[in-house]
């Protein structure tokens, strides 16, 4: 959504995209580039009344409605294709820091996984402060994301969007991040999740507004696609924040984790190098799962007879 009209075209061109869904933006990029995209029949467009007389080009809500009239919409069926788990899915498009971009080929067990792995991703995180996970509540409160990563890229698909249709969560999106209307936003929506980069992190728990609003709806926070920086510098009382180095939290975390696996669970769900230096403390336990995508954590187990998944 943020490429130029020259790289869009490329990427119409070269994914073979007979359809594409835009946004007001993206129409009037794409208007000039239609007779250089054979392959491309369909353009439905979105939150715009604005549109050209062109045959190809037809306002979305035509089709689907507006938002509040999809419920009333007949159900739909899906086409006879065979799936199966290696069927291509998704193509997502590298940011061309070599030439230009390439389109990343996705398939349906890439999303499968992705969608498994964030699960087990959350209840590792309980295991590790502590807490034994609690099975879903029917008649709890509708979670709600804070997203400020775009769709288009992986993240923002297969680990946000997918996880929330999954689990039922509400998302609120922010078109760009600015941590002063993200706390405005967590507390007006009530946001139980929210993350992005560390960097994200960081500035809401540092922005010298984040006393001024009520944020204890917020459960989770997670970051990725960086490193966390070793230690969180000069951090204000009120956060409360740890001064030791990452490393070191890691190692207390780990070490919390496995005395309380040691006395409760049948399960460890963990890739760190951290915790295989962990393991030797578990002793042997037969009937002990560990699920793991860690070489070091696997010569650890092996060196207790335990079998890795």
């Amino acid at each position: 959504a943020w490429w130029s009209s020259a790289e869009l075209l490329h990427g119409l061109n070269d994914s073979g995209a007979t359809t594409a869904i835009v946004d007001p933006e993206r129409l009037a990029a794409i208007l000039p580039l239609l007779d250089q995209t054979p392959a491309l029949k369909r353009v439905y467009a979105c939150r715009t009344d604005a549109l050209p007389e062109d045959a190809r080009v037809t306002a979305l809500e035509a089709v689907i409605g507006a938002p509040v009239q999809w419920p009333a919409l007949p159900e739909g069926l899906m086409p006879d294709v065979e799936l199966t788990p290696e069927t291509p899915a998704t193509l997502f498009y590298t940011s061309g820091t070599s030439g230009r971009a390439k389109g990343a080929l996705g398939t349906h067990r890439n999303a499968g996984c992705g969608l498994m792995a964030i699960q087990f991703s959350i209840v590792r995180t309980m295991l590790r402060r502590g807490e034994m996970p609690k099975p879903p509540a029917p008649d709890a409160p509708q979670g709600a994301g804070l997203v400020s990563i775009p769709f288009f890229h992986t993240t923002g698909c297969n680990a946000v969007l997918l996880v929330a249709m999954a689990i039922g969560q509400k998302l609120v999106c922010q078109r760009r991040f600015d941590a002063g209307e993200a706390l405005a936003l967590i507390e007006r929506e009530r946001i139980t999740s929210a993350g992005g980069v560390p960097a994200v992190a960081i500035a809401l728990m540092t922005h010298p507004d984040r006393d001024r609003y009520d944020l204890s709806s917020l459960e989770l926070m997670s970051y990725g696609g960086a490193a966390a920086p070793v230690r969180m510098h000069e951090p204000e009382e009120s956060l409360e924040l740890r001064r030791e180095s990452f490393r070191e939290q890691k190692d207390a975390i780990a070490r919390a984790a496995v005395m309380r696996l040691r006395e409760h669970a049948r399960i460890i769900i963990d890739s760190g190098s951290t915790t295989a230096a962990m393991i030797p403390e578990l002793g042997h336990q037969p009937g002990l799962v560990v699920m793991t995508n860690s070489l070091h954590v696997a010569r650890a187990l092996s060196e207790l007879e335990h079998e890795p998944v």
